[in-house]
């Protein structure tokens, strides 16, 4: 359900990706399963603020953030700094998503992963818009204190909100 809800979410299609990551929730809800449960929030919070629905996305990512830390489980750390740096960005607030996408890039280097092409546009997008926003000397600095956070530092300056 949530790779077809996954595929919704890109192609613009909100509302059957909602249903198809609120079945996956409930399901998941029903089995206990509280991994799946996070990462279920964590979709439908991308969908929210695909929709500009900023407050219900930030309530579903900061859930899923908090359930994910509480069963130490964080396969999608990248994945969740990016999110927060693009409602960062939606929230109007360009060196907070300066911060964390520096931050998602140091940890994407450390492991050496690469950002799957399909979400390179976007990412360089949320960049190039919040750094507009700023003086370049901020938005310089704002990228450097991202890269230097750990991913724990990082994920304790989400939750700070």
């Amino acid at each position: 359900m949530c790779c077809l809800g996954t595929v919704c979410r890109q192609e613009g299609d909100y509302a059957a990706a909602t249903a198809l990551f609120q079945e996956a929730l409930d399901v998941g809800k029903a089995l206990q399963q509280k991994e799946a449960v996070a990462a279920t929030q964590f979709y439908l919070g991308t969908v929210a603020l695909a929709q500009d629905e900023l407050a219900e996305a930030d309530d579903l990512l900061h859930q899923s953030l908090k359930l994910m830390q509480e069963i130490e489980h964080n396969p999608i750390y990248s994945d969740m700094l990016n999110t927060f740096a693009d409602l960062a960005l939606a929230q109007k607030q360009p060196a907070r998503a300066l911060r964390l996408a520096g931050a998602t890039s140091a940890f994407r280097a450390a492991m050496k992963w690469k950002l799957p092409p399909v979400y390179h546009a976007k990412f360089d997008q949320t960049l190039m818009s919040a750094r507009q926003l700023l003086p370049k000397d901020i938005a310089a600095s704002a990228w450097a204190e991202g890269e230097a956070m750990t991913p724990d530092a990082a994920m304790a300056y989400i939750v700070e909100r």
